[in-house]
């Protein structure tokens, strides 16, 4: 778990993974520098339970390097991820330790997903069970914070990269890492996440971070093999970023 000046949810979100009903766990939070009460709370949670970890970042590093940082020192045979404002569903990770022990095949599952607002759930995304590498050309296949890996995928691809570049994707350019390296990953369906995010989320998205996720996509998609197809993909995220959050909407409703 990666936070940052998450004062207000970051209770809930820890909360969310103690009371698991799959109880052989360790949680590893990794600080990225906050400048409000986050790790204060941190340390209240780690005196009350020993399976909690911290580790501080001396300046904002990030996602990506915060996850890194969790997933070195962590013992177990399964990463789990959690977003500090977001909430897993009690009976999340066993169901998804269950699926990985009995379909070899796979190397991570996701979860469907729904988005609240603190309030209501005014979203969902459900997504395919097994996707293929030509999905990624119409956009992100998993939900990221859902899935839960076999450790060893990290070791294969050297974890998150972290450059400027993917600091609003390093979640895609991580799956199409995974997936140019002959790994594949499958989505539960039912929901067993809920992302926090309110309805302006898609208007503070910037250009400049468009044009970003155009460099990633061209890059991932040369690695899956899906040139010159891709480049037509490729520059969604800037066309997207022209058109009116409310009828984008209409047409992505899930």
């Amino acid at each position: 778990m990666p936070t940052y000046n998450s004062e207000e949810y970051l209770a809930k979100s820890i909360d969310s993974i103690l009371y698991q009903t799959y109880k052989d766990l360790e949680l590893i939070i990794c600080d990225d520098a906050s400048t409000d009460s986050t790790l204060n709370i941190i340390k209240k949670y780690v005196i009350k339970d020993s399976r909690i970890k911290y580790v501080q970042n001396e300046q904002n590093m990030g996602a990506a390097y915060s996850r890194n940082r969790c997933i070195e020192i962590a013992n177990g045979d399964f990463i789990c991820l959690q977003d500090s404002d977001d909430i897993s569903v009690k009976d999340r990770i066993e169901k998804q330790v269950e699926f990985l022990e009995e379909n070899k095949e796979f190397d991570f599952v996701g979860s469907w997903i729904q988005c609240f607002d603190g309030e209501k759930i005014w979203r969902s995304h459900e997504l395919n069970y097994s996707p293929q590498k030509s999905d990624f050309l119409k956009g992100m296949p998993f939900a990221h914070a859902s899935v839960l890996f076999k450790k060893e995928v990290f070791k294969k691809v050297k974890g998150y990269r972290v450059s400027k570049d993917t600091l609003r994707g390093e979640d895609l350019d991580l799956f199409m890492n995974l997936y140019s390296n002959n790994m594949k990953g499958a989505t539960l369906q039912e929901y067993l996440y809920m992302y926090r995010e309110d309805k302006n989320a898609l208007k503070r998205r910037t250009l400049s971070t468009r044009l970003s996720m155009v460099k990633n996509n061209i890059i991932g998609f040369k690695k899956l093999g899906l040139m010159p197809a891709g480049y037509i993909y490729a520059i969604k995220p800037v066309i997207t970023f022209f058109i009116p959050v409310t009828l984008y909407k209409k047409f992505t409703k899930n």
